[in-house]
């Protein structure tokens, strides 16, 4: 497979490095770096690079059904979908379902709905865990984005003290959800993953390399 790789000159501090949904690859460099530097990073990220892309055909080709008797993450529990026409249009989970009240039972429809209903309980949960442990580790943030993500689980733009979550996370258990939150706001800080950081981020989350390696094999 060769590799197209859109490189941008911009006015950013640091390497920027996307692979996105449509398998596009794009690099965002500070206007200073040479040529051969940028050749080199990129060297050495081609093999991240092709795992990434082969992940995404591989989502493409187990696309996740929505229908009736199928079944979705959900704070890394499964639930069975079950569907009920009704005008009154709602969602709502217990033990074992979520049932989707809807007036189309079209696969599109439900994963609109299902989309919806995600965002609304992320919206929710990443910020209370996100203001309960910015007040443990002393550390101010100043916006949350949440929105999918193709390569990442979060990140940190740390001038901007702005945090982005993937929303992805919320299929994720808890203590998944709380070591992709400490990770960002620590980088407020540490804008970077040398010792100091991971140093920083295990005082809080002792069990983090654990975690991070949970993360990885749930993707």
């Amino acid at each position: 497979m060769e590799l197209k790789i859109s490189i941008r000159k911009r006015r950013v501090k640091n390497l920027n490095l996307r692979v996105k949904a449509d398998g596009s690859v794009t690099l965002s460099v500070p206007l200073s770096l040479s040529d051969s530097y940028i050749q080199d990073f990129l060297e050495r990220k081609k093999r991240w690079i092709y795992k990434t892309l082969q992940r995404l055909e591989s989502k493409k080709e187990h696309k996740q059904s929505y229908k009736k008797g199928s079944s979705i993450l959900y704070l890394g529990n499964r639930y069975q979908i079950d569907i009920i026409e009704s005008t009154h249009k709602r969602v709502v989970l217990n033990d074992k379902e979520i049932v989707f009240y809807t007036d189309s039972i079209e696969e599109n429809d439900i994963e609109i709905a299902l989309y919806n209903w995600y965002k609304e309980k992320a919206k929710l949960l990443f910020k209370t865990y996100l203001d309960s442990w910015s007040n443990k580790m002393n550390l101010r943030y100043d916006s949350l984005i949440i929105r999918k993500m193709t390569t990442r689980w979060g990140s940190c733009r740390s001038y901007k003290r702005a945090i982005t979550l993937n929303l992805e996370l919320i299929k994720k258990p808890i203590e998944c959800i709380e070591y992709v939150i400490v990770h960002e706001l620590a980088h407020i800080i540490y804008p970077h993953h040398q010792r100091e950081f991971w140093d920083y981020v295990e005082s809080y989350l002792p069990d983090c390399k654990k975690l991070k390696e949970r993360l990885k094999k749930d993707e």
